[in-house]
């Protein structure tokens, strides 16, 4: 989902910049980031897509633990309102902030993924749904002459 502005986060970025520099282990303020892309790549490996949405989950965490303006009111009503209708992971894109975008795991359960569009649509009519799904052959790019 775009949250229908771009992002700017360079005084977002700025702050975490600080706050890891003055840090006593800068390491350690980034520590989940990196466990997370490790985790979510075997996730994707094995074939765990489960796995990969609670990695997705853990990666905002800790963006949010980073600066708490790194995932926005926006991302956390969209996250609400996915997670009542059993949505499997989420995650912020880019540095957050007010603009940007998310990404969603849905349920597998048609029903609710129609429940949750919907009352996305109602709650957050600013916010532009882009499908996407997963390939189980990996990405594939194809190319259309007009």
């Amino acid at each position: 989902f775009y949250y229908g502005k771009p992002h700017r986060s360079s005084d977002i970025h700025q702050q975490v910049i600080e706050r890891i520099t003055r840090a006593q282990s800068s390491v350690q303020a980034l520590e989940p980031l990196r466990n997370a892309a490790i985790i979510a790549a075997d996730s994707l490996r094995a074939n765990d897509l489960r796995g990969f949405a609670t990695t997705l989950i853990r990666n905002t965490e800790a963006q949010a633990q980073l600066h708490p303006d790194l995932v926005s009111e926006t991302a956390r009503r969209i996250i609400a309102i996915a997670q009542r209708h059993g949505a499997w992971g989420w995650k912020v894109n880019g540095a957050g902030g007010d603009g940007g975008s998310i990404s969603l795991i849905t349920s597998d359960d048609p029903l609710a993924r129609q429940q949750m569009h919907a009352q996305l649509a109602s709650e957050l009519p600013h916010i532009v749904r882009i499908d996407s799904a997963f390939c189980p052959h990996g990405v594939q790019v194809s190319m259309y002459n007009s």
